[in-house]
């Protein structure tokens, strides 16, 4: 059966940029490269690899994203919370973009934002946390 849209062969692309990546840091910022802290922000676009299994350095962590409209979603599994690099989190209290926009004060209410991030806590998704508020 042929690769619906190619994810086999993007996969393979972004591991080997992954790599690269990495191949670069060892060169100019430390040859350890897994004492350079590295994260990945697994938006909406690069999600579907990652679940389909693109292979991320364990020590790069993973930064999960909500759906734009603060609902996390995933969370991490117990294989992944054991990551020596970690899990994190990328939240919008703001949205500045197609096909929608808006601002958290009037959208977004607290009592979901501490929901959601009391999930990411709970699932021990706490190496890093970006909020996006405009």
């Amino acid at each position: 059966m042929p690769d619906a849209g190619g994810l086999e062969a993007n996969k393979k692309l972004i591991e080997k940029i992954i790599n690269d990546q990495r191949a670069i840091l060892a060169a100019q910022v430390n040859p350890d490269v897994t004492k350079v802290p590295q994260m990945w922000a697994l938006y909406t676009e690069v999600q579907k690899y990652y679940d389909a299994g693109l292979k991320v350095p364990d020590d790069v962590t993973p930064l999960f994203s909500d759906d734009n409209v603060g609902n996390l979603r995933r969370l991490p599994t117990p294989e992944e919370r054991a990551r020596s690099g970690g899990i994190g989190i990328y939240y919008h209290m703001d949205m500045n973009g197609g096909p929608f926009s808006y601002k958290w004060l009037n959208s977004n209410p607290l009592p979901k934002i501490w929901e959601q991030m009391n999930l990411a806590l709970q699932y021990g998704a706490t190496r890093i946390w970006i909020v996006n508020c405009r």
